[in-house]
């Protein structure tokens, strides 16, 4: 098999390259890269592009059997313009150029999207096309969205994820850098370390305490992909959408009383569920945690889940509970933010 592998040096695309490498049933990984790289695997090849622009040229998508599209922009803080640019130029540009494909036969595309496709929804989402788009004011999730509703209105046959909220793997816990959950830790870690503040004994958390966050080990997030580009192919136009979590995966609660464990033992939460708290306050917050203001959207209206199609497919242990990886979660947290390597079990190391 032959496969154009985008977002390769990010976070999950890395690992995805990793195990492309590393399958024997892989023939050539294509990779693009906005900077000019090398890589020394001799499967790997690299060519220098901004998805972005329009995909001129790529005469090489004419003998690619898959494309596993991971590129795109999860930074709360950068403007709608930012995120459309990145979230959704490279997607319509994608589609637009292998509809214009004189072979028949058009390669099939696996695409990393995002659970917050739902965002303002009361109801979970079903594994199917979009009906409703977040709001416009959520730039990442609206934008996510529009990606993905663009390739389901395609002619192309797509297998589309809805990736939770991804963390450290299950045998490390390394993350490179911080957001979603970790946000709230590096704060909380902060304050722990100013005199007086580690001995406070209650702190305001935005949040609906009875909500999931569905937390998403990276590598098990890359190893769904990997094993979906093997699946039968699809017909032309057919779609087949995956809610890429575990349903269970952890409450907000137990969440934050688990972070607050680790770096203020005495503090306990007090919840704060009101939708009325006006947005001057996050964004004074923000200034002084470092927590994006778009983070309390999913904290303070919590998406609902529901993902059977994928547990039908996959199973129930491909994404694990939360339980079965916290000790790694917070390992793979202190390594990026004090540089300390966490002492690990030869059997954790070497799986």
């Amino acid at each position: 098999m032959k496969c154009l592998l985008t977002g390769a040096t990010g976070f999950l695309g890395k690992r995805i390259l990793n195990r492309l490498i590393n399958d024997r049933r892989i023939e050539i990984i294509h990779v693009i890269s906005r900077r000019k790289r090398f890589h020394p695997h001799p499967k790997v090849k690299i060519h220098t592009a901004d998805l972005a622009d329009p995909w001129a040229g790529y005469e090489y998508l004419n003998e690619i059997d898959s494309i596993i599209h991971t590129a795109g922009l999860y930074q709360f803080h950068q403007s709608f313009e930012k995120n459309y640019k990145q979230n959704v130029f490279p997607v319509l540009n994608m589609i637009d150029r292998i509809e214009q494909m004189k072979e028949k036969k058009k390669p099939q595309i696996l695409l990393a999207s995002t659970y917050a496709v739902g965002l303002g929804s009361s109801q979970a989402i079903p594994e199917k096309p979009l009906i409703n788009l977040p709001p416009l004011s959520e730039g990442y999730a609206y934008t996510k969205a529009i990606a993905e509703r663009a390739l389901s209105d395609s002619n192309l046959p797509s297998r589309i994820f809805r990736l939770g909220v991804l963390t450290g793997d299950t045998k490390t816990g390394e993350i490179e850098k911080i957001d979603g959950p970790y946000y709230l830790m590096s704060f909380l870690n902060k304050l722990a370390r100013i005199n007086h503040f580690n001995k406070i004994i209650r702190i305001p958390i935005p949040a609906n305490a009875s909500g999931t966050i569905p937390l998403v080990p990276v590598d098990e997030a890359a190893a769904v992909i990997h094993k979906a580009l093997f699946f039968e192919p699809l017909a032309p136009k057919r779609k087949e959408f995956f809610g890429v979590f575990n349903a269970q995966s952890i409450k907000i609660e137990t969440l934050v009383y688990a972070i607050l464990k680790n770096s203020l033992p005495n503090c306990k939460p007090v919840f704060i569920s009101s939708y009325f708290i006006p947005k001057f306050i996050f964004n004074l917050q923000s200034l002084f945690s470092k927590i994006p203001t778009e983070s309390f959207d999913y904290t303070l209206n919590p998406i609902p889940l529901d993902n059977p199609h994928f547990i039908d497919i996959f199973g129930d242990n491909a994404i694990s509970h939360f339980d079965k990886y916290e000790d790694q979660f917070f390992k793979g947290f202190k390594f990026c933010t004090t540089g300390i390597p966490t002492t690990l079990k030869e059997s954790d190391a070497n799986p």
